[in-house]
Order: structure tokens, then sequence, then C-alpha cells
């Protein structure tokens, strides 16, 4: 089932959505096909495996046309910034999704599996370096307030690098990568 549109907040937005739109259809044919889909993802750092793709297009196209037209593309990007920034309530029930035990904490295998779920695929030196990070107390384990330090680094005071808005990030990707 294709997801509901929603409303850019601003002309800003919507004049980078329409610039990052124009940027991926490189076909030119008002469309994002699933081909064209894959610098998105990537660019936004998540692993653009043929199935989420298959399954971003799945959920985004209301028409069911196998691509993305404009509106749809907005609801794609709307959806990926509200992932990239969560709420809390949107981490509780990640965090309790992810916690396949229910012993209230994540360890490295339910981290690893969470972060493929989202389309990072880390390897286990990555998974111990995430630990490193996030596990304050070093338990070994991650409890929701560690997870939510995880999954919103912006929020964090852990100096890592500060994501840029999810259509600036992609521009940029897509301008470096014409530069090449």
């Amino acid at each position: 089932m294709a997801a509901a549109a929603k409303t850019p907040t601003s002309q800003k937005q919507m004049k980078l959505y329409k610039k990052c739109f124009a940027m991926l259809d490189t076909s030119e044919d008002g469309f994002i096909s699933p081909a064209e889909l894959g610098p998105a993802l990537a660019a936004l750092s998540i692993d653009p495996t043929p199935r989420l793709i298959k399954d971003t297009i799945r959920v985004f196209d209301v028409d069911e046309n196998g691509k993305l037209d404009f509106d749809e593309f907005v609801t794609f990007m709307t959806h990926m910034k509200e992932v990239m920034s969560p709420e809390p309530r949107f981490l509780m029930e990640a965090f309790k999704s992810f916690d396949k035990d229910g012993n209230g904490t994540l360890d490295k295998r339910e981290v690893k599996s969470a972060m493929a779920t989202i389309g990072r695929n880390y390897d286990d030196e990555q998974i111990d370096k995430l630990f490193e990070l996030f596990d304050a107390n070093r338990d070994g384990v991650l409890q929701y307030e560690e997870f939510v330090e995880l999954m919103n680094p912006r929020r964090s005071a852990k100096a890592l690098p500060q994501p840029a808005e999810c259509e600036e990030k992609i521009i940029q990707k897509l301008e470096q990568g014409a530069e090449n």
C-alpha cells in the first residue's frame, strides 16, 4: 500500500525538492525510476539494494506505475527527513521492535539487525565502533537512551559528523558524481 502525500513546510523546501527531483530524473521523463532512485538512497548513506529500492517504490508509488512522480517523491523525501531526525515516540516503537528477546536492551546482534533494517549494512567492526561511541555505561548492550543517541546524533553530544538536510545531501552527492 502506498503512503499518503505530505506537504513540505516551506517554499525553500519545495524548491530543494524540485532541484533534487530534476537531478535524479536523468531520463527527463518526469518520473524517478527504480534505477534513478538508487543514487538518492546512496546519497543518504543507505545501501540501495534491489529489494530496498523495490520496497521504497511500492510504499510511495500511489498510482502504482512502478516509478515516482514529483508528488510521490515529495512524500518519500518528507518521510526520509522524519526517519533521519526521528521523534522519541518513533524511536520507542523502533527500539521495541528491534529488542527481539524483549529484555529492554539491544545487544550487538540486535543493533546490527536494526541497522540493516534501515538500509545500513554494518560489519562487526563498525558495530563495535558504534558500541564504543554509544554504550555509555560499557555494559555491552544499548539501553533506550543510548539507542536514542545512536539513532539521532544531532541531539547527541557525541562528535559525529552532522547529517546535512536530505535534499542538500542528495544534491551534493549528485553534483560530485557529475564532476568526476
